[in-house]
């Protein structure tokens, strides 16, 4: 079986990484994520936040929903406006 060329492997690994991180991983994942220097395109963010938007426990949930609405005016004034879209379509409280 041939390697897959392309970045979906790259991708689904940020996605993976982000989804089973332990609260310290996850803590930092988030840190990268609101960082407006962020060097990641947008697309290996929006995988990266598919992956953090599904919280392990109702408690971790709880306290990044918290944390979401916090940052939101900080990610809306400092981040790129396509990371902003993405930043609330994916890790929007439900």
């Amino acid at each position: 079986m041939k390697k897959d060329p392309s970045d979906m492997i790259k991708l689904h690994e940020l996605c993976c990484s982000a989804l089973m991180a332990t609260p310290e991983e996850k803590e930092k994942i988030w840190e990268n994520l609101i960082d407006p220097k962020n060097s990641l395109s947008n697309r290996a963010l929006e995988y990266s936040l598919t992956g953090f938007g599904s919280h392990s426990t109702a408690e971790e949930a709880k306290k990044y929903q918290l944390r979401w609405i916090k940052i939101l005016p900080f990610v809306f004034k400092n981040c790129k406006r396509e990371f902003f879209k993405s930043f609330t379509g994916f890790l929007q409280p439900s």
